[in-house]
């Protein structure tokens, strides 16, 4: 029939522009048919993914990188849901570019973005999340710790029904809390070893905690002789532990000072 000579007639050419890569014409072409000519219009969405990914995937070869997120805005106008999946793995073809340099705010920014232009889409955000994750667990391995939780807190307040960014953002607080431990910096390490926990509880951080609070106490007893000190941080401790008799042993000692 007539009709669907024309309707194959407008798809194979729309499908030769991509081909021959003369993207912006395939996308007014599609447009075209969408306004003026409807009834041929329905086979031309499923084109729609195959155009934006190929036509991002150019510019990601030619390192124009800024020019991703209107070549996605662009398919919204043909298909906001073939946009949305061509997105997706145009954003994974630009992130490989991006992590090979280290850069792992651009892939944070241009993923945020993308979630916020569809904040209904599930794969979206957990692409953000595994980023966030890639990035903190790197600095994490590289013992930046303090940055590596500033990355890990930035992603839990973007995905905070994240938990896998929660376990590891408590991993690297209970690093850092280790390493302040060891500087002799007991306020800091209690106060990262509490977010720790706040984040991802565990039997073994509470050990840890009540540890650092029995070092802390000892230090300010015996090393500085501040039993004012204390005394204040041993009660603290002995409200989250009643029942330690070290801790009550220690707290006893330093009143009697």
């Amino acid at each position: 029939e007539i009709e669907d000579f024309i309707g194959t007639a407008y798809y194979n050419y729309v499908l030769h522009l991509i081909e021959e890569k003369d993207f912006s014409k395939a996308l007014w072409v599609i447009n075209y048919v969408k306004d003026e000519k409807p009834r041929y219009y329905k086979p031309l969405i499923e084109l729609t993914d195959h155009l934006i990914f190929a036509w991002g995937k150019s510019e990601i070869a030619k390192g124009n990188y800024e020019s991703i997120p209107s070549i996605i805005e662009a398919g919204m106008s043909i298909n906001k849901k073939s946009a949305y999946t061509a997105g997706i793995n145009l954003l994974v073809e630009l992130s490989k570019a991006f992590i090979s340099k280290k850069e792992y705010r651009k892939i944070i920014s241009y993923h945020k973005w993308f979630v916020g232009l569809f904040p209904e889409g599930k794969e979206g955000r957990q692409n953000l999340g595994y980023y966030y994750n890639l990035w903190g667990i790197e600095l994490m391995n590289s013992n930046y710790l303090e940055e590596s939780v500033k990355v890990f807190e930035e992603g839990i307040a973007d995905l905070p029904e994240n938990n896998v960014l929660k376990q590891n953002c408590s991993i690297a607080y209970a690093k850092l809390s280790q390493i302040l431990y060891e500087r002799k910096d007991f306020e800091n390490s209690v106060t990262s070893i509490n977010r720790a926990i706040e984040l991802h509880s565990s039997k073994q951080l509470d050990t840890i905690r009540r540890n650092i609070y029995l070092a802390w106490v000892k230090h300010l007893a015996f090393s500085e002789e501040d039993f004012k000190k204390a005394k204040e941080v041993s009660q603290k401790a002995l409200q989250i532990y009643p029942n330690d008799v070290e801790l009550k042993r220690v707290y006893d000692y330093v009143s009697k000072k």
